[in-house]
């Protein structure tokens, strides 16, 4: 991995204080069934090389694939929910848990959180994310959202790993008075 641009994303992320909550709907293939959630049990312990983190995984089995990144808030039930609407549209999802865990109450907190991040672990995360996506919807180039600290991460995937990923769309909230 190119571990100086990962530290230099989380950098900026922390100096912007940005990641505000926001949501993007993507369209897709409305005749696909979602499948249920898939226990991360059943993901391999390590793929690539890389071992398995926290995730949220739905979809169709063989669906398009999207890599759904979230902001520094973290795994949150939104995003869960997000995920679920893209499976409904025949999408199969991988929102993998790139806070590890954690769910800061505050933005102030959410700062201090990304500020203590490992960047080399959040981007081997990211990229073993990435991959393990592409191959579960069948080796076809996926799709990846992001929001916030995600978008910027899902920006330096989609360079990394370019024949894996077709399309991407970052997204950033402002600030509401």
């Amino acid at each position: 991995t190119n571990v100086p641009v990962a530290e230099k994303i989380v950098a900026d992320h922390i100096a912007r204080k940005r990641g505000m909550r926001s949501g993007a709907v993507i369209g897709g293939a409305a005749d696909a069934i979602a499948a249920p959630v898939v226990d991360m049990q059943s993901i391999p312990p390590t793929f690539n090389g890389v071992e398995r983190e926290t995730a949220y995984y739905v979809g169709s089995q063989g669906g398009p694939g999207v890599l759904l990144l979230h902001s520094f808030w973290g795994l949150t039930p939104s995003v869960k929910k997000r995920a679920d609407r893209l499976a409904d549209e025949g999408f199969t999802v991988l929102a993998p848990d790139i806070t590890f865990g954690e769910l800061p109450p505050t933005e102030k907190d959410a700062v201090a959180t990304l500020a203590d991040a490992d960047a080399d672990r959040l981007a081997r995360l990211v990229l073993m994310s990435t991959g393990f996506i592409h191959d579960k919807a069948g080796g076809r180039p996926i799709g990846v959202v992001g929001f916030g600290m995600g978008g910027s991460m899902g920006l330096w995937a989609s360079v990394r790993a370019a024949d894996a990923v077709a399309a991407r769309t970052p997204v950033k909230a402002a600030k509401i008075p």
